[in-house]
């Protein structure tokens, strides 16, 4: 069977392949059968990413990913640390009923390869980075220094995609409306005296 390459989701893969590089992952594009993917690896992991364009095709290419790194899995030099390995589809299409039991059969499948299947993938990198988040490292408590919540609440929201000055609006309003801790605290104490329970 031959599956064309226009059947990838190539939107989900690019963003694949930035998620899994930026973690510190070696990525290489490859074909399965005219079927684009990624080949990931570091040194816990192997897998490789596919990203159908409909479930139908997911439930197809299956056999053919799992295949292939079962195959790359042997292929290895005998001295070379064993991975955990992963075969990984992304897929934006949300599934139908008869759609949900053929892909829970395919995620109870453990034979060569742990496999991961994410439905109803947003295309962007918040979306990608949450359906990958089984490959990806845990952040250490030091990697980066403490940022302030709103400035992150409002990269991580334009990232996504939202206009900035829709997003700038939201956080203003949240500002107004919800006053600093230390405000609050102040009003705390002053509406403590005024009632004579200060000590």
């Amino acid at each position: 069977m031959t599956v064309p390459a226009e059947l990838a989701d190539l939107e989900l893969l690019e963003l694949s392949e930035s998620v899994m590089s930026g973690a510190g992952y070696v990525v290489q594009k490859a074909g399965i059968e005219g079927a684009q993917v990624l080949l990931v690896e570091n040194d816990d992991n192997i897998a490789v990413i596919a990203a159908p364009i409909t479930l139908q095709h997911l439930l197809e290419i299956e056999p053919l990913v799992s295949r292939s790194l079962s195959e790359r899995l042997v292929a290895g030099p005998p001295n070379r640390k064993r991975w955990d390995a992963f075969v990984v589809f992304l897929c934006a299409q949300e599934a139908t009923t008869e759609e949900t039991e053929p892909i829970a059969d395919l995620v109870n499948n453990l034979r060569f390869a742990r496999r991961l299947v994410r439905i109803g993938v947003a295309p962007t990198r918040a979306g990608v980075s949450r359906s990958l988040r089984p490959l990806l490292p845990l952040p250490t408590a030091h990697d980066k220094p403490l940022l302030d919540p709103l400035d992150e609440l409002r990269r991580i929201l334009v990232v996504d995609g939202l206009d900035v000055a829709v997003v700038q609006a939201a956080v203003d309003d949240f500002q107004v409306a919800v006053p600093s801790s230390e405000t609050s605290y102040q009003n705390s104490v002053r509406d403590r005296t005024e009632m004579g329970d200060d000590e």
